[in-house]
């Protein structure tokens, strides 16, 4: 999900100050960016979706939202956004907690968009790491002559040697990405000798 360039926006809530002013008594502040509110062996037992439906839940003070239901149009205004910003901040996890923004909020105002788009750089990510493990894969198959060689089988297992690696370097210098040229090696490909280890270790 791109996020459309914007001017800035500021929404009023139209709901009572009261409840707002009461909740801000009665609760303790957000905690720090960056610092967990629970322990990590809890956190992880809640998928994201969950995790910022409920957190949308507790500034809307609102139990009955639901996935699909946009933050403004419940009620939410721009000071809440950014007490949602700060919530979301400390609670998601850290591989997706720096696409979180004010302007992400705007652009993906329910729980659903809002996870759709946090997750979307972990699929890119993923879809990178395997695009290029099958890429790395080919020289290996090549040199071993073995289709059916595997992402995850060994070179030196599979009948690879010294030697073989050497011609394995060559052809896996003539594949990758020139951005990974310096890290391919003749030990590096002992160290890593799986095609998607060796994925792993040079995108790392």
């Amino acid at each position: 999900l791109a996020l459309a360039s914007a001017a800035p926006q500021v929404l009023v809530s139209p709901r009572a100050l009261a409840p707002r002013v009461q909740q801000w008594l009665h609760t303790s502040p957000p905690k720090s960016l960056g610092v967990e509110s629970q322990p990590p062996s809890e956190a992880t037992e809640v998928s994201l979706d969950q995790l910022i439906l409920g957190e949308f839940r507790k500034v809307l003070m609102d139990e009955d939202l639901c996935m699909n239901d946009d933050f403004f149009q419940a009620g939410g205004d721009s000071l809440m956004a950014a007490e949602l910003l700060v919530s979301l901040k400390s609670r998601v996890p850290n591989s997706v907690v720096d696409r979180l923004s004010i302007k992400a909020l705007f652009a993906c105002p329910s729980p659903r968009n809002l996870s759709l788009f946090l997750n979307e750089g972990n699929i890119k990510e993923k879809e990178k790491q395997v695009s290029l493990s099958e890429l790395l894969l080919k020289p290996f198959q090549q040199v071993l002559l073995d289709e059916s060689l595997k992402c995850t089988d060994n070179f030196f297992e599979a009948g690879g040697d010294s030697l073989m690696a050497a011609e394995l370097l060559v052809s896996l210098k003539a594949v990758a990405p020139s951005a990974l040229l310096p890290g391919l090696t003749i030990r590096i490909i002992f160290e890593h000798p799986t095609a998607q280890k060796l994925a792993d270790h040079l995108s790392s």
